[in-house]
């Protein structure tokens, strides 16, 4: 009787035990468990939270709904993951789950697909709900919004449609320019600027590639890159400088050289705080419970 009581005991404490990944679906836990090169990065004194596309997580995934199934995340979604990259800086944590609500369901993904209609079965997706998930795979829900998950139906994930219909819903202070001197005072002012190189310029096809401006001292301008690539290919590497992943820099006399398109200006809205590296880490530890 007494042993009987004690494999009781010892079972019952076995499952009072958390296991890993407890509670979640198999493509969270999947997902939860790849390795991750997003990171927090400090320009001039400040701190920023850059999302890589090519990161393991989720460089493989596609971007698009329709039957090219070559559109990949690492490759073609530098445009979602430069804009997730600015508004993740400006908006606050806790109302990025708000996006919701100008989006048709709920976000999904999986390891094959952010796109709303790809990948694996929907009753087998992983679900965004939580706040700290939302953060963890914020560039993922605007590849989702940008592929047709939208009140619109627009889908354009390698497009610019979703920039302003996102920007207005959470009223992000936003100006569109070409004239690089307007955003360099608003960069001085601690705003950034969501902008791209043309192709003849590039390797990335005929859109270009986007990336941030986040500041500038009196050499050089900073810019957070989704790609975090060891050096870019020529002729563009001729100008643009690795100073760590996710963070390049290029002479300011040297901007003339390279086809800028246009140039959006986001400012942090009130209430907005900085990622700090602890901070960040917190929020993944929260995501992993």
């Amino acid at each position: 009787m007494k042993k009987t009581a004690l494999i009781l005991v010892l079972l019952l404490l076995f499952h009072m035990i958390p296991a890993l990944g407890e509670g979640m679906g198999p493509e969270e836990e999947y997902l939860k468990g790849q390795e991750s090169w997003n990171r927090v990065i400090h320009v001039l004194g400040k701190d920023y939270l850059v999302f890589a596309q090519n990161s393991p997580e989720w460089a493989r995934m596609r971007c698009n709904n329709d039957s090219d199934e070559t559109l990949k995340v690492h490759e073609f979604a530098c445009i979602t993951f430069a804009f997730a990259n600015a508004m993740v800086n400006v908006v606050p944590y806790r109302s990025l789950p708000l996006i919701t609500e100008i989006m048709r369901y709920t976000p999904k993904i999986d390891r094959y697909s952010a796109a709303p209609y790809q990948g694996k079965r929907e009753s087998d997706r992983f679900v965004i709900t939580e706040e700290c998930d939302f953060l963890r795979y914020w560039p993922l829900t605007i590849v989702s919004y940008a592929a047709g998950n939208n009140m619109d139906l627009m889908d354009e994930p390698t497009g610019t449609f979703f920039i302003n219909t996102i920007t207005n819903y959470f009223q992000v202070d936003k100006t569109i320019t070409t004239e690089i001197d307007e955003a360099f005072t608003a960069m001085d002012e601690g705003a950034l600027a969501l902008t791209c190189f043309y192709a003849d310029t590039t390797r990335y096809g005929t859109v270009g590639h986007y990336f941030v401006f986040a500041g500038r001292d009196d050499e050089y301008i900073y810019m957070l890159d989704s790609n975090f690539m060891k050096q870019y290919p020529m002729p563009m590497g001729e100008y643009v400088e690795l100073m760590e992943p996710g963070l390049q820099r290029i002479k300011i006399e040297d901007l003339p050289k390279l086809t800028l398109g246009y140039i959006f200006i986001f400012r942090p809205k009130d209430g907005f705080e900085p990622y700090t590296e602890e901070k960040y880490q917190e929020i993944l530890d929260l995501s992993n419970q």
